[in-house]
C-alpha cells in the first residue's frame, strides 16, 4: 500500500500530513482540532499567521516534540511582534515533521506494514464517518 497521508484540516482548507494512530486519536479527542487548523490555513491565505502558529505548535506538543520557539513569540510577545509567513512556514514544516516521525516510529514496530495502513485508514473512516 505505502505511506499514507490524511487531511487534518476540513474539506475548506485541507492540510495533508503522514497518518499514524497517535495523531488520529489526538484528532479524535480533540474534535475542534481540524477546524482549528482549517482556521489557520484560511487566516495564512489572508495574510494572518498568528492562528496557525498556534495550532500547529499544539498539535506538535500533543504528538511528544517540543513547543517550537515561535509560538512562544507569537503567544507571549503579540503585542511587539508580527508573526510572518517565514514563521508559519517554519511550524508547518516541524508539524509535517513530528507527523512523519511519529508514522515512521509506528510503522517500524510493525511486522506487516499493509495491514498497519489498513488500520490507519479504518481508524480515520470511525473518526471522520466518511470512506476515503
Amino acid at each position: 500500500m505505502g505511506i499514507e497521508y490524511i487531511n487534518i484540516g476540513s474539506p475548506k482548507a485541507c492540510l495533508f500530513c503522514h497518518a499514524s494512530k497517535r495523531l488520529l486519536n489526538i484528532l479524535a479527542k480533540y474534535t475542534l482540532l481540524h477546524l482549528a487548523i482549517e482556521e489557520a490555513i484560511i487566516c495564512a491565505q489572508n495574510g494572518y499567521y498568528a492562528a496557525g502558529i498556534l495550532a500547529f505548535s499544539q498539535t506538535i506538543n500533543l504528538l511528544g516534540e517540543d513547543t517550537p520557539e515561535e509560538r512562544h513569540k507569537v503567544a507571549h510577545d503579540f503585542l511587539k511582534i508580527i508573526p510572518t509567513q517565514i514563521m508559519y512556514d517554519d511550524v508547518l514544516k516541524k508539524l509535517k515533521n513530528a507527523a512523519e516521525k511519529q508514522y515512521t516510529r509506528e510503522l517500524s514496530r510493525k511486522r506487516n506494514p499493509d495491514e498497519y495502513t489498513k488500520e490507519i485508514l479504518q481508524q480515520w473512516t470511525e473518526i471522520f464517518g466518511i470512506e476515503k
